[in-house]
């Protein structure tokens, strides 16, 4: 379903993707692992368009996105933007709209950007936070909430533009242990359900008990590809 073809990226003279290739299959949940400045965090981005790579090319369920341009131009916009409806990401420290309730930040990108009625968008915002386990904290601010149940929130606002794929960048690392657990089983359930995963952590429990496979970064490069217990020995 993506496919990262010998991306390369530098932030000003260091390079942090060095020719990397990898494919990620429908249904599969993947872990990318290694030390700090590997480029796990950036390869995520890259696929999302977040993050523009030097050469190379990302494919994502036929979307082709290819090395930056300093202007791009309407049509590449719109396959930016066609790519991050289709791979859903969420990050590390949240980013909820702080003034939003809870349902209204998991309603809010359907309406304007899916053109979903305000109702429908509704219903479909209830049904994720009940999913999640948080339909009883719905009318909540972020404030009000735990960092948990923060995460939890914007799992369920990706969730809600229907993605083909979640991208997932280090959601457990700012959490204390029961946290961490909650937003664990989310994504246990969401991987007995058959979704498809991309997941950057740091933590090698994580990795063992939601991914299938797991890819190490090394300095930019992909050095090892296995299943999680092979690859974290």
């Amino acid at each position: 379903m993506i496919v990262v073809d010998d991306v390369k990226k530098t932030f000003a003279s260091r390079l942090v993707l060095d020719g990397v290739s990898v494919r990620f299959e429908r249904g599969q949940v993947a872990s990318l692992v290694g030390p700090s400045g590997g480029g796990k965090s950036t390869l995520l981005r890259c696929i999302n368009g977040l993050e523009r790579f030097d050469s190379g090319r990302v494919e994502v369920a036929g979307l082709v996105l290819g090395p930056r341009q300093p202007r791009p131009d309407a049509a590449e916009r719109a396959t930016l933007r066609a790519i991050r409806l289709k791979a859903g990401m969420v990050f590390q420290h949240y980013g909820l709209f702080a003034h939003m309730s809870a349902i209204a930040n998991v309603m809010e990108a359907p309406i304007h950007v899916r053109k979903i009625a305000p109702h429908e968008a509704r219903e479909r915002a209830e049904q994720l936070l009940d999913r999640v386990g948080l339909s009883h904290r719905r009318d909540a601010l972020p404030r009000e909430l735990s960092g948990g149940e923060q995460q939890r929130v914007a799992i369920a606002r990706a969730l809600a533009m229907d993605p083909e794929a979640l991208l997932l960048d280090e959601p457990t690392s700012a959490l204390d242990p029961e946290r961490k657990a909650e937003v664990v089983d989310v994504l246990r359930d969401l991987a007995k359900a058959g979704a498809t995963m991309i997941l950057v952590t740091h933590e090698a429990a994580v990795a063992r008990e939601i991914a299938d496979r797991a890819i190490c970064l090394r300095e930019g490069r992909v050095v090892a590809d296995g299943t999680p217990s092979e690859v974290l020995r």
